[in-house]
Formats: C-alpha cells, structure tokens, sequence
C-alpha cells in the first residue's frame, strides 16, 4: 500500500530514510483488528515487523502461518518483567499463544521477540 498524504513529518522522515536504505520495506495502513485486513497485508510477503501493540502479535503470527512468512519479527515490551502480576501477565499471555502457534517442527514462519527498554520517536 503507499504512503498516506496524512502521514506525519515524522513519519515521513522515517520512510525517506528506509526507501534510502536499499532494503524492501513498505509500509502497510489499515486496523489491526481486521484479520481479512492482515492475512491481505502478509500475502506474498518473506519478513515481517509488528511493533503498534503486542495484544494483536497472535493475529499477525496466525496470518503470517497460513501465508508462509519465513519470519515475523516482534517488538514487544520489558514489562513482561514487571513485579506487578497485573502488568505483567497479559504480556505472558500473550508470548505464550505466540510460543504454542509456532512450537511444531513443520510451522514455517519462525519468530523472534525483540524488547527494546525505550523506543524513542514519533508513532
């Protein structure tokens, strides 16, 4: 999909500095919440990077399964860490589902969990 003329200085800076990068990235638009929107966005694609919100990770990993992704790449958050349970568990959750989808040795899309300690920029 192409860039929207909506999109932020911020984000446009973001874009020339990736298109001056040699590596294939684009950017996708469009509600995490729609899983016809996401099987969509991953069709065709080899590598996959989810940094919006850890909550959708199990629909992007399922989508990236059932189109061959080779690998999704998934930031995630510290918080895992928390000593609040509260905090804390939802993220485990989450990592869990993510870990079960992908522990079958014929499971094509290998994952890897990023968890930088701050992310600096606009978003």
């Amino acid at each position: 999909m192409k860039d929207q003329s909506a999109a932020s200085l911020g984000r446009h800076l973001t874009l020339q500095c990736w298109g001056n990068s040699g590596l294939k990235i684009e950017k996708v638009y469009g509600d995490l919440n729609d899983k016809e929107f996401i099987r969509k966005a991953v069709s065709g694609v080899d590598n996959i990077m989810h940094i919006y919100n850890i909550h959708h990770s199990p629909i992007i990993v399922q989508a990236a399964i059932e189109n061959n992704v080779k690998r999704a790449i998934l930031v995630h958050t510290t918080e895992i860490y928390s000593n609040f349970k509260y905090a804390s568990q939802g993220y485990k959750d989450v990592e869990k589902k993510v870990s079960e989808m992908t522990s079958k040795s014929n499971c094509p899309t290998k994952v890897t969990i990023l968890r930088p300690t701050m992310i600096y920029g606009p978003m």
